[in-house]
């Protein structure tokens, strides 16, 4: 008995079995047909252009360059006897710089140093560097290059307040030459006592700042600049760092490298529309667009960005139907 129950055991198990691989064959069949070869049309897929934000973020290389620097010399001549230079104390025009045998040597900021001596009669770009500090000096209303009866008569009470006498000629050994747009002394390298001489070192000066240079193409827009924990603006039409306390904040996150990998990204996001990847046509000649429905005109775009299936398009277009599966929708697939 215990035989016979088996073989019937076996043989329902196999008249169930045949039909259950027949069934699952026919629903693999199914699946694997392309809904184009249903009978049924497919139905079209209608959803809206989203809205989203961007911030434009790029990799970017982030390089310290340190300031460079410059030996300011002078033209005074004698034994210094008193000294106003300060390591780390800017100078401006009209500062004492120093007292060379007793008499003041006056700082004056200009592109370029005198190099003669300026009187009556005289003209020239060097004449203006003199008038401005003339200027700056309350002895002259207006710079115009020309040594005229108000510049001569500038130049003889400029003498006057520095204990130079009654002389009508501005001498460049009464100056001091500061670097325009130089930094403070950094090193001095006279004394009190010294005996200097026309071309003399006197004090060492950055001419620029250090710099953190970002290699990335200008933005019209402000952006922010992240290396590491370190988050810095990076203005508009920008590509370095200036400020010195972010150039500080940035060489920290840089850990005494001299380059480093950075991100740049937009201060404020930009608005865009989004569509998805499959709803866009692109024609043989590159003209891409999307379709607002299985009959309607297309739409054409830029579709150059886009992340995660999506296509950008113009904000604008936020809320306009798109068609999701035009090819399998349409016959007209034409952006024209």
């Amino acid at each position: 008995m215990k035989g016979r129950a088996g073989v019937a055991t076996v043989a329902l198990a196999l008249g169930l079995a045949i039909p259950l691989a027949v069934g699952a064959g026919l629903a693999v069949v199914t699946l694997m047909r392309s809904p184009l070869d249903s009978n049924t049309p497919q139905e079209p897929i209608i959803a809206t252009v989203g809205r989203a934000e961007r911030l434009d973020t790029q990799t970017a290389t982030v390089s310290w360059v340190p300031a460079s620097t410059q030996v300011v010399r002078t033209q005074a001549t004698g034994t210094i006897t008193q000294l106003s230079l300060t390591v780390g104390a800017p100078l401006t025009s009209g500062d004492t710089v120093m007292s060379v045998d007793g008499a003041p040597v006056v700082a004056y900021v200009a592109p370029a140093p005198l190099y003669r001596d300026i009187g009556a009669g005289m003209s020239g770009d060097d004449v203006t560097t003199a008038q401005r500090l003339l200027v700056t000096e309350g002895h002259l209303s207006r710079a115009d290059g020309e040594v005229g009866q108000a510049t001569t008569r500038a130049i003889l009470e400029f003498n006057k307040a520095h204990g130079r006498g009654d002389s009508s000629t501005l001498s460049v050994s009464s100056l001091q030459w500061v670097p325009e747009g130089s930094g403070a002394p950094q090193e001095v390298h006279v004394h009190v006592g010294d005996v200097i001489g026309p071309q003399g070192d006197l004090y060492t000066t950055a001419t620029s700042g250090d710099q953190i240079v970002v290699t990335t193409t200008a933005a019209d827009t402000d952006r922010t600049l992240t290396v590491g924990g370190a988050k810095v603006p990076l203005p508009a039409t920008v590509t370095h760092i200036t400020v010195p306390t972010d150039v500080t904040a940035v060489r920290e996150a840089m850990a005494g490298e001299p380059t480093a990998t950075a991100t740049v990204a937009a201060t404020v996001a930009r608005q865009v529309g989004t569509v998805p990847a499959s709803a866009v046509v692109i024609d043989d000649d590159g003209t891409a667009c999307f379709f607002p429905g299985v009959d309607g005109n297309p739409i054409q775009i830029a579709a150059e960005q886009g992340s995660f299936g999506l296509v950008d398009v113009d904000p604008e277009l936020v809320g306009t139907p798109v068609l999701a599966d035009p090819r399998h929708t349409r016959t007209d697939l034409s952006c024209a």
